[in-house]
């Protein structure tokens, strides 16, 4: 989206909509003339100035384009990667655009509202509408009538152009991106039958499953509202078989997360665990997903040290899970209280804290990650990025080591961006 859109629509809103009464709303006029100095496309310029002039004159003395015209000022608009504003320009042209055919309309018709408004203006039936578009998908995701399927078409009726918005095909440059696209129609999802639709039908694809992960993760109530589904999806007789993966995707960021989002994001965790142990019956699927929120919370009790992001964390835990075995690697045994007696009395001799607690590690069990200096390839599991912005698999230098127990994480090593010759 043009960063200008938004203050643009509100221009035109306010100038629209002002009634036989008002004088010019100097406000509006100021925000355009701001907005303006913004713009260096000199035919973009001439084209809004004839729009502002035309919407702040007398109510009696405004027109309206001819139809050439108005379509020509929304493909111009929608070209330089402005959406709401000619959304708007088309709503308050309605009249014009009512009697134009679809094949004129659907072109430049800004997004699937404004296709609806459209088609109710122009009484044609939605039905007629979806069986037309639905004969050639793939010209279809080249317009709004794919944006247009998404929302008003039955979940199941839409495979196809869902398939190309999961397959994170290029759209032309005036439309919605594919991500952006999908959002209103799985926000529009109350019941979550279009997710499980997908997860269902997409079952033995990770590639769509991981695209619908990665939209549903990057936006709140997305998030929201798949920890709400999920339990019912996954507990029924038929759940989907990569139920696990899914949820692995979703949370894929769990362990990077802080402050706010940390709490937001571990608290959906927790949220979509308990959904699925109050459920009726669960099977094979459900349980899987059960077995890796309680790794997911054991990482996240191991990888937390912080106070100020422990007071920030969720986690899901059954209370058998305090009873552990005593084989002293989970708790302290005799063996390890020996160990920690025989660190005290090291520490009054006078040896260094950091060697008496390194050999005390060692004995009750727990491993070095890595080495200081190491070069290695940056694992978030295993590694605490120091500084920022690393993305797994970039080379990483150590700069303290972390340490294990067993296939447990308790500290991760911590890195900085450096040469590796992994």
């Amino acid at each position: 989206m043009n960063p200008l859109d938004r203050k643009l629509t509100t221009v035109f809103k306010t100038l629209t909509n002002r009634s036989s009464l008002d004088t010019k709303p100097q406000n509006a006029l100021k925000d355009f003339r701001e907005l303006r100095s913004r713009v260096v496309d000199s035919d973009l310029l001439q084209t809004l100035d004839g729009l502002v002039a035309n919407f702040s004159a007398a109510p009696t003395e405004q027109t309206k384009p001819a139809a050439p015209e108005a379509f020509k000022v929304i493909m111009e608009l929608r070209q330089r990667g402005y959406v709401e504003a000619p959304a708007l320009l088309f709503l308050h042209w309605r009249d014009v655009m009512m009697v134009q055919k679809l094949e004129d309309v659907l072109p430049i018709a800004p997004d699937a509202a404004s296709l609806e408004i459209w088609r109710k203006a122009s009484r044609v039936p939605a039905k007629e509408l979806e069986i037309g578009f639905l004969v050639d998908p793939a010209t279809a995701y080249t317009t709004v009538a794919a944006d247009w399927l998404l929302l008003h078409a039955k979940p199941e009726q839409v495979q196809p152009v869902l398939e190309l918005f999961l397959e994170r095909k290029e759209r032309p440059k005036a439309l919605l991106p594919w991500a952006e696209a999908l959002v209103p129609a799985l926000k529009k999802d109350k019941r979550g039958n279009l997710l499980e639709l997908i997860l269902c039908h997409h079952s033995a694809d990770k590639g769509r499953l991981a695209t619908l992960a990665e939209v549903m993760r990057l936006n709140r109530k997305l998030l929201l509202n798949a920890v709400e589904h999920l339990p019912v999806i996954l507990c029924k007789k038929e759940a989907p078989h990569e139920g696990v993966f899914f949820v692995q995707e979703l949370f894929a960021n769990l362990l990077n997360t802080q402050g706010a989002e940390r709490e937001f994001v571990t608290a959906g965790l927790a949220r979509l665990g308990c959904g699925i142990l109050i459920q009726d019956r669960r099977g094979p699927q459900a349980d899987a997903v059960l077995g890796m929120i309680a790794e997911a919370s054991r990482r996240l009790r191991n990888l937390t040290t912080d106070e100020t992001i422990q007071s920030r964390t969720w986690v899901l835990e059954n209370l058998v899970a305090s009873a552990e075995p005593m084989d002293g690697n989970i708790h302290v045994t005799i063996i390890g209280a020996r160990q920690l007696a025989l660190a005290l009395e090291k520490a009054a001799l006078g040896f260094a804290a950091k060697d008496i607690l390194t050999a005390t590690a060692r004995n009750l069990g727990l491993t070095l990650i890595g080495k200081k200096a190491e070069a290695v390839s940056y694992n978030p599991l295993q590694h605490e990025d120091v500084v920022g912005g690393m993305l797994p698999g970039d080379n990483a230098c150590i700069d303290e080591p972390g340490w294990a127990l067993g296939q447990d994480v308790v500290v991760r090593a911590k890195v900085n961006k450096g040469e590796s010759n992994v």
